[in-house]
């Protein structure tokens, strides 16, 4: 649980998990060195020091501190809901699934803010099903990745995506994450059934420039099949929402050689380099078992 700048909102995060702490499970919180626990929880959750208050950077300095197979992310803006990590956690008894995206619900609805993200409509890094009141049975089919605000990992996955791709921008590290998932022949799986709530509403990000012109920058990085954006294609977009933002996939490739620099998708655990998975022990262990 990174802390960030909304101490108040980390806060009600934490009251959140503390009433739902599900057996077996560790609570981390990474800060900057400023939060100074003011009620007195140093014998229910394990407090870890990052260099900074951004939540790639404390994300990252408790994944590699962390000592579960598995870690759950819940960053302030987000409550957990009872039960929430049981469905999440069932996920990952699929040897290909390194990350798994909870249904992010409204906390004054029944409405979806996010049931993952994918690209579709001519859109990149588009919350899947936002605005629902449930999922669709091909929703979990267009999922590429989880939100990292709110997302369970594999834990030896999360600690190398951070090392095969710097950003301090969560919206560009969520959206790489989910890129190099894929690059390393791993899923994100949808569970509908773990619900997690929305208090603020930290997923919106507006389109325009340059938001197109990074993430399409970013994907080519990883993918080299990613084909240019042509000029063309702004005029079925030009009445659309989001044109700005189009035009600035059309111009990705000034944004491409910035991305790659950035990037070292050698460093990313691959499929491939986790060799065998052990499953997941039946449910009634789980109880004893929990890692979030």
């Amino acid at each position: 649980m990174p802390v960030g700048s909304d101490v108040s909102a980390f806060e009600d995060s934490l009251v959140s998990v503390l009433e739902n702490q599900p057996a077996g499970s560790e609570i981390l919180v990474a800060h900057d060195g400023s939060y100074d626990d003011p009620f007195n929880l140093t014998d229910e959750v394990r407090f870890i020091t990052g260099q900074t208050d951004q939540l790639v950077d404390l994300v990252a300095s408790a994944t590699r501190q962390a000592r579960s197979r598995f870690v759950h992310v819940l960053a302030p803006g987000f409550r957990a809901t009872s039960g929430w990590i049981d469905a999440a956690l069932q996920q990952f008894e699929r040897q290909d699934v390194a990350a798994v995206a909870p249904v992010i619900r409204r906390a004054d609805s029944e409405k979806i803010a996010a049931a993952g993200w994918g690209d579709h409509g001519g859109r990149l890094f588009h919350p899947i099903a936002s605005g629902a009141t449930h999922v669709d049975r091909g929703d979990a089919s267009h999922v590429l990745g989880a939100y990292l605000q709110a997302s369970f990992w594999r834990r030896e996955v999360l600690s190398s995506m951070a090392a095969a791709f710097q950003s301090r921008c969560t919206s560009e590290a969520t959206y790489a994450y989910g890129r190099l998932l894929a690059a390393g022949q791993w899923r994100c799986a949808l569970a509908a059934d773990s619900v997690v709530r929305q208090t603020h509403d930290v997923l919106a990000e507006p389109a325009n420039y340059s938001r197109g012109q990074r993430l399409w920058a970013i994907k080519k990085a990883i993918d080299p099949t990613t084909r240019k954006v042509p000029w063309s294609k702004l005029l079925t977009a030009i009445l659309r929402p989001g044109f700005t933002e189009t035009i600035g996939q059309v111009n990705g490739p000034k944004m491409l050689a910035e991305m790659k620099s950035r990037l070292q998708i050698e460093r990313a655990v691959s499929s491939s380099d986790h060799g065998t998975i052990i499953k997941l022990p039946p449910k009634s262990a789980n109880k004893r078992r929990r890692a979030a």
